[in-house]
């Protein structure tokens, strides 16, 4: 990669899953490679009230890159950016990159709509690059807003790509696919204690209905309770559709071979990945799922749904023996997909998996991608009325934050970690790549 290309990424605050931890990702990958990184993300004040046991995406990248991080740009927030406006958050991103982030550095932005917006308004002084996370309205509504503002919009599949190219914004743009990537350890610590172990399966994500289809994991289970395998099923993860999921668990009666587990720390989720034989993805829809990166990174072979994003590599002479594909909502393939990579040695499945994921999707690969993108990026014009909507942002944004504070006050959800309606990034997806 050419060290001279720079770079500056604008996420929100909270990790939220394999979006944002792509991005701080990416962040480490450039620094560590000596180019120029700006990383923006507020800092709250005090722990967001819809924060619940998340870290910040700050802290991850601390954490994880102690030494070798990029130029952090961290405006402090408080409540009137969690409950605010979308402008008003628009503008807390507008300032940072204006005061910290020098002019002609492209910006690409997360999957919260006031990054874009901001990278819009600043789209004369900084190429707006914006990415594609998923094959759903969210973000093809991202490009039918800001596409003609954009220098580029990377998708993350080919099938993205194929619909964003249909929207009238997204013409004359740079429209390249270029999927995630993840960090892939040196040296692969797989458990040892799999031999002549009952099949491990897993899960990890969203207990989510419409996107990730979870009421297909029971289903999936007494499938292969039937054709006389033995496995367990791990599920990792949380949302609003578990009581469905924990009810067509008991349904299925496979409650024995099933367990929940909850969102567990990136750590714990590594080694659950490192001591799982196959991982489960039978999801509605998808972007390039970075949790399928991840398992693959670890060993850890996949059987998905044939969407977005996997569907891209079902021909790859690398996938074979690391990933299997199956019709969406087809329980009785999902399981035969399960059958068929159980009879694939376990060091080859694990070997395969390994190449699989070092060759298409290393953080390393991602940004050799990136680095051939960014130098022939050059800025565009401002949206339409931008700098009124900055200047009515802070106005409009203190009682709107203030009517909500008083809203929740009301109704006694004051704690960190409660539910609410207005959290950070309303107008976000759930993070749709894991």
């Amino acid at each position: 990669m050419n060290a001279q290309v720079p770079l500056g990424l604008v996420c929100n605050s909270y990790h939220r899953g394999g979006i944002t931890s792509w991005m701080v990702d990416l962040a480490a990958e450039w620094a560590a490679r000596g180019a120029e990184c700006w990383f923006v993300a507020p800092r709250p004040r005090a722990p967001f009230v819809s924060s619940g046991d998340r870290p910040t995406v700050l802290d991850l990248l601390e954490k994880r890159y102690e030494g070798t991080t990029p130029a952090v740009v961290a405006p402090v927030v408080g409540r009137e950016y969690e409950f605010g406006t979308e402008d008003y958050r628009a503008t807390v991103y507008f300032d940072a990159v204006l005061g910290r982030v020098p002019a002609g550095v492209p910006l690409v932005v997360s999957d919260d709509p006031a990054a874009w917006q901001a990278a819009a308004w600043l789209t004369e002084r900084n190429p707006l690059v914006g990415v594609l996370h998923a094959d759903e309205d969210h973000y093809y509504r991202l490009v039918e807003r800001y596409g003609s503002s954009s220098a580029a919009l990377v998708c993350v599949s080919e099938r993205i790509r194929r619909h964003a190219s249909t929207l009238a914004e997204s013409q004359g743009r740079r429209l390249v696919t270029i999927p995630c990537g993840t960090q892939i350890a040196a040296n692969l610590q797989r458990s040892a204690e799999l031999s002549g172990a009952p099949l491990r399966l897993i899960w990890i994500g969203r207990m989510d209905e419409r996107q990730k289809r979870v009421s297909d994991l029971p289903k999936i289970a007494s499938a292969l309770r039937r054709l006389g395998l033995e496995f367990t099923l791990d599920l990792f993860g949380d949302g609003g559709d578990r009581g469905m999921l924990e009810s067509a668990i008991r349904a299925e009666q496979v409650d024995g071979l099933v367990r929940l587990h909850g969102w567990r720390s990136s750590d714990e989720l590594t080694r659950a990945l490192s001591s799982a034989d196959i991982m489960l993805m039978p999801s509605n829809f998808e972007g390039m799922s970075v949790a399928v990166m991840e398992s693959l990174a670890q060993g850890c072979c996949v059987v998905a749904s044939r969407v977005s994003g996997v569907e891209d590599y079902e021909q790859n002479p690398l996938a074979e023996g690391a990933l299997w594909l199956h019709p969406v909502g087809d329980v009785a393939a999902a399981a035969d997909c399960v059958a068929a990579a159980a009879l694939v040695p376990r060091e080859i499945r694990e070997e395969r998996s390994r190449s699989f994921a070092e060759a298409e999707f290393s953080i390393s690969r991602n940004a050799d991608r990136w680095a051939e993108l960014l130098p022939a990026l050059s800025p565009t014009h401002r949206p339409a009325h931008a700098n009124l909507r900055r200047k009515l942002a802070s106005v409009i944004s203190y009682p709107v934050a203030a009517q909500r504070i008083a809203r929740l006050w009301v109704r006694g959800r004051r704690q960190p970690g409660a539910a609410l309606a207005p959290r950070e990034g309303r107008g976000m997806p759930l993070d749709a790549s894991r």
